[in-house]
């Protein structure tokens, strides 16, 4: 039987030695087996015990193999396996048959676009494991799925603003998820969004959004950073103001994170303590290594001259963005 995604909190205890996880949106998927992370690393670690592999790249022995490994610092370990779909039969069989006899000390997580019901594989995870299926809303539904995305940052959005907002983007439920990122952020104080708030900070759907952009930041990608920006500004995707604000956001959250590294808590503890996913923590400490202590005060510092230059200055305020990257790469 195929099962819901179960939203409540797991611990390691709890983790089934196999899963099946498949559907066509992309998002949803990863955000399942990011909740499936989550839940390992609130007692395991994913520095020793963890390992990902891909259908198409890696072979099922391969994959067994390390399943078979005992854990070394954990009550467990956890294999990732993605593109499922893209295994040969050859391999789909080994898998299906280490599914059927699965080690008691390993967590299996198989991601796939699509599988069929009748398949051993399936038949083997839906008796000794858990499988999910994840279906994209109908497409009349794509505003439920916005105003429940919403509710889970506790924000309401009006009706209209939702209908808005899935005509504007589209029925991409990454970008759409992206959108309602950035917005919940931009208006982090209110507790309702309408039409025209959302209206103001959506432009359609950008090959390169914000995110990017923040993320060729955090890696001091300098290249990349100025082609991502020059394509927003280009595009009109976001206002200045907001790209400011973004921009801001990442080295507060930079800041953050190097105070509580220095206090050594986990990836999963820096997750809780910045509220956000586990995979974004664990990026934030990556990043982290791109700038001393010493260097993100100092941008702290320029980030509110520009800040004050934005609203009085006559500069351009696309030469003002582009005169920060210059420095906060330096």
């Amino acid at each position: 039987m195929v099962q819901k995604a179960d939203q409540s909190k797991r611990s390691i205890k709890d983790l089934k030695l196999a899963y099946l996880i498949y559907g066509k949106e992309r998002l949803l998927l990863e955000e399942a087996v990011e909740r499936l992370k989550s839940s390992f690393a609130g007692e395991g670690d994913l520095a020793f015990d963890y390992d990902q592999f891909f259908g198409g790249r890696d072979s099922a022995a391969t994959v067994i193999q390390a399943a078979e490994t005992l854990p070394f610092m954990s009550p467990k370990r956890l294999i990732l396996v993605k593109d499922v779909d893209q295994f040969a039969s050859s391999d789909i069989k080994l898998l299906a048959d280490y599914a059927g006899n699965p080690s008691p000390s390993t967590c299996l997580i198989l991601v796939a676009g699509d599988v069929k019901k009748t398949s051993p594989l399936y038949k083997a995870i839906e008796k000794k494991g858990q499988v999910f299926e994840y279906k994209l809303p109908s497409k009349n539904d794509y505003p439920n799925w916005v105003k429940k995305r919403f509710k889970s940052k506790d924000k309401l959005i009006t009706d209209k603003a939702a209908d808005f907002l899935v005509e504007s983007i589209g029925h991409d439920l990454n970008k759409l998820g992206n959108e309602i990122e950035k917005i919940s952020l931009f208006y982090d104080d209110k507790a309702e969004i309408n039409e025209e708030e959302v209206s103001s900070l959506i432009h359609g759907s950008p090959e390169n959004t914000i995110f990017d952009l923040v993320d060729a930041i955090g890696r001091r990608d300098k290249n990349n950073a100025f082609l991502f920006l020059n394509h927003i500004m280009e595009e009109k995707n976001d206002p200045p103001q907001l790209i400011f604000f973004m921009i801001v956001r990442q080295f507060r959250l930079l800041l953050k994170t190097k105070s509580l590294l220095d206090r050594d808590l986990t990836d999963q503890a820096i997750s809780k303590e910045l509220k956000v996913p586990y995979f974004v923590a664990k990026k934030y400490r990556e990043q982290c290594r791109n700038f001393s202590l010493e260097n993100l005060r100092v941008i702290y510092r320029l980030l509110a001259g520009v800040d004050l230059s934005l609203k009085t200055s006559e500069r351009e305020p696309r030469l003002l963005l582009e005169d920060l990257l210059v420095k906060v790469m330096t």
